[in-house]
């Protein structure tokens, strides 16, 4: 007895997330339990969980498929980075504007769109003496 069987992308993409894969499982006599094994690839990007479906197909030996569809989840394990934000300064200059950027890093890169906001603080010196 056999049954055919073969990865689908989901949010999870062959070739980078996990490795596509088909073929044909044989149940061999008093065998209940086969697996099907999708490689996984290993990562350090913060990202959310991903998921693949593997399709089972074709039963030969009189089994009858009942249910062809399993979804396979890639749980993400790696922490989100952290922003950070990094001081400047500029020569404020005697006509005109000056523009100051300050640099705002990751930790590290991320599988996830980072959005940062912020805010600009005036800050008036006291100039009573």
């Amino acid at each position: 007895m056999s049954i055919d069987y073969a990865t689908v992308d989901g949010s999870a993409i062959a070739g980078s997330d996990y490795t596509a894969t088909s073929g044909t499982l044989t149940f061999n006599p008093r065998t209940d339990l086969e697996d099907g094994l999708v490689t996984i690839a290993n990562d350090t990007l913060a990202e959310d969980d991903e998921t693949f479906t593997l399709n089972i197909s074709n039963a030969t030996g009189g089994i009858a498929i009942v249910d062809p569809q399993g979804v396979g989840t890639i749980v993400n394990d790696d922490p989100d980075p952290n922003v950070s934000l990094a001081n400047a300064s500029v020569v404020e200059g005697d006509i005109g504007a000056t523009t100051l950027s300050l640099p705002v890093t990751l930790s590290g890169p991320s599988g996830r769109e980072v959005d940062v906001y912020y805010a600009y603080v005036r800050r008036h010196r006291d100039r009573r003496q």
